[in-house]
């Protein structure tokens, strides 16, 4: 049963996400099957993130992992655990309000994430690397951590090339291919920029882009497509910070994402007009 579980952790070791000293996230894995449990255990321990192990929230209250002076930056909840939106409530007004809640796998019930802070629905299985991602970005932040980049396009390689340029400017980064997901990772990772597709097959990112506006959250946003000139128009007049085309100039954006990391956020500055030279 081992070896497999030793492939997966093989294969995810990542050097460029890998946690360093004084970015450590406590982290509490609810989950019934022990064997996925020790998987996500693992993988978060060899980050060195310190990370503690329940079978069920029946335990939760006498653990004592929710003190105040030790709390929990990331809780991972088997979507079964949860019985309906009561259960949901209760946990997070028990949570401190920086602490993530990702709800892991089928839930039985239906709820407007959107209104639950700093909670994430993923469904299962999911790949480790984006559990390694959130557990790092989850971490207490101190002066001395990267900016957070969200990156958002359902193509796989422009993500990896997107992210890599942000990297290399000075952020740390956390992908999807998902519209609906950016404004929870948004949330949840204190982000400094979005770098946010506009046509995307689950949400568009114009609506993305209305409700990260709407959630009147301090993050830059760059719009990118590669369609057609109105939608580059439209993501101007709903708050895009920067507007570029497709295929992106890549060393523009490292400049800008240069100077984007260099900056201390603050709310959102008027966008930029559409254009064809980024």
């Amino acid at each position: 049963m081992m070896q497999p579980v030793e492939q997966d952790l093989q294969s995810t070791m990542n050097p460029q996400v890998i946690t360093s000293a004084g970015c450590r996230a406590r982290v509490l894995l609810v989950e019934q099957d022990p064997g996925v449990r020790h998987l996500w255990r693992s993988v978060l321990e060899r980050d060195g993130h310190l990370v503690s192990g329940l079978r069920d929230l029946d335990l939760l209250g006498e653990s004592g992992l929710l003190d105040a002076e030790t709390g929990m930056d990331l809780i991972v909840v088997e979507g079964l655990a949860l019985a309906g939106p009561a259960d949901l409530r209760a946990l997070r007004q028990i949570l401190p309000g920086q602490c993530t809640l990702l709800i892991a796998g089928i839930c039985t019930f239906d709820w407007d994430i959107t209104r639950t802070p700093n909670t994430l629905l993923w469904p299962k299985p999911f790949p480790l690397e984006d559990l390694r991602r959130l557990a790092q970005t989850s971490a207490r932040r101190d002066g001395g951590q990267a900016p957070v980049a969200v990156i958002c396009d359902d193509c796989p390689h422009t993500r990896e090339l997107l992210s890599l340029v942000a990297q290399d400017a000075g952020f740390e980064t956390v992908a999807t291919s998902l519209g609906s997901e950016v404004l929870g990772l948004v949330e949840v990772c204190q982000a400094r920029v979005v770098l946010l597709d506009i046509l995307m097959p689950d949400q568009d990112g114009l609506v993305t882009l209305r409700q990260i506006r709407a959630a009147g959250l301090p993050v830059q946003v760059i719009t990118l497509s590669g369609g057609p000139e109105l939608y580059l128009h439209v993501a101007g007049q709903l708050g895009a910070n920067h507007i570029m085309t497709k295929p992106v100039a890549l060393e523009p954006l490292r400049q800008l994402l240069r100077e984007i990391a260099g900056s201390s956020g603050g709310p959102p500055a008027a966008a930029h007009p559409a254009s064809e030279d980024p």
